[in-house]
């Protein structure tokens, strides 16, 4: 088929000069020499028009009233980057400078903000086909609808996304999402605070599978790998605590809870899990531990009874008695 062929086909418009093809004629054709397939064009809920280089509008589909609020008649000749809002101005050039450029053929989609009739803006997606050379059209013919709800809603996801990432990323814990791949746990989101806690960053956490076991205690390696496995064959949740090694040799004790999250019909999507640096927490423990076992050695090694009593309004309740009562007196500190 040469290019003549092609010219014939384009949107059903020809060159011929058929008294049938005339009855397609559309009223608002702005010269000789456009026949349409009018049906098709005038019942689309999509808006058509063909508009010349410079931005003029040739012809206008009915739906311009519909969906833009705009006489199709009163439109022709109007110059339709009046109409663009002026932030997308640049886009819609650059989209229109490419068709140009490109020439014969070339199609081009674009989304911008279009004005209403009533002032209010709308956001359109545009797809252009470049017909210049066709002498039935000679400009580009342009196929919008009206993507406002769309954008709307992508919009308000964007904020939701944003908010709930504020979030994530400001409370004083590491967020973490990991999928589960061949039985395995791969994360593929970690919060920024890990980098204040362990000095690796998200980056490095997502593209090195491994690290995270990498960087397990020896001695709590085994049961936490164990948990973790055990966890993803049966879906139950992950609640542990251990430790891990920051980049510097640092020994960091974390509190990890994770829960599987579900698809509508129960299907497992990934591991939504929260990670606590209980390092504090844990030496102070440790400390009092190690405090209680050595005071309680020195009380139960000295040469008398030492005992606790907690005050009533009754008799006094013995809380304590140390293992001397029974060389003494006989009685178990328990009987005591």
């Amino acid at each position: 088929m040469d290019s003549s062929d092609h010219d014939r086909t384009d949107l059903n418009l020809s060159n011929g000069a058929s008294r049938r093809d005339d009855a397609h004629r559309h009223a608002n054709a702005p010269a000789e020499g456009y026949r349409w397939p009018r049906p098709a064009l005038e019942n689309s809920s999509e808006v058509i028009s063909i508009v010349a280089p410079d931005g003029t509008l040739k012809y206008a589909s009915s739906a311009w009233q519909r969906v833009l609020g705009y006489d199709a008649k009163a439109m022709v000749g109007a110059n339709l980057l009046d109409y663009v809002h002026p932030d997308d101005m640049p886009h819609v050039l650059g989209e229109t400078e490419t068709a140009l450029s490109e020439g014969e053929r070339t199609t081009n989609k674009a989304e911008y903000r279009f004005r209403h009739v009533d002032g209010s803006w709308r956001w359109m997606e545009s797809v252009g086909a470049y017909l210049l050379d066709n002498p039935a059209v000679g400009g580009v013919v342009v196929t919008s609808r009206d993507i406002s709800e769309r954008k709307e809603a992508e919009e308000r996801l964007r904020e939701a996304e944003e908010r709930y990432r504020t979030l994530v990323e400001t409370i004083p814990a590491m967020i973490y999402i990991q999928k589960i791949e061949d039985g395995t746990s791969a994360t593929i989101y970690v919060s920024p605070q890990v980098e204040e806690v362990f000095a690796y960053t998200p980056e490095e956490c997502t593209s090195t599978p491994d690290l995270w076991a990498k960087i397990l205690h020896p001695e709590d390696k085994e049961r936490v790998l164990a948990e973790d496995r055990r966890t993803n064959e049966t879906g139950e949740p992950f609640a542990m605590e251990y430790r891990q090694f920051a980049r510097n040799g640092t020994v960091i004790w974390l509190r990890d809870e994770a829960t599987l999250v579900r698809g509508a019909v129960g299907e497992p999507l990934y591991w939504l899990g929260v990670q606590v640096d209980i390092t504090e927490r844990r030496w102070a423990e440790e400390a009092l531990k190690e405090a209680e076992e050595r005071y309680r050695t020195l009380v139960e090694q000295i040469p008398a009874v030492t005992y606790i009593d907690k005050v009533t309004d009754g008799p006094d309740e013995p809380v304590y008695t140390s293992p001397q009562i029974e060389e003494l007196l006989g009685y178990t500190p328990e009987e005591w």
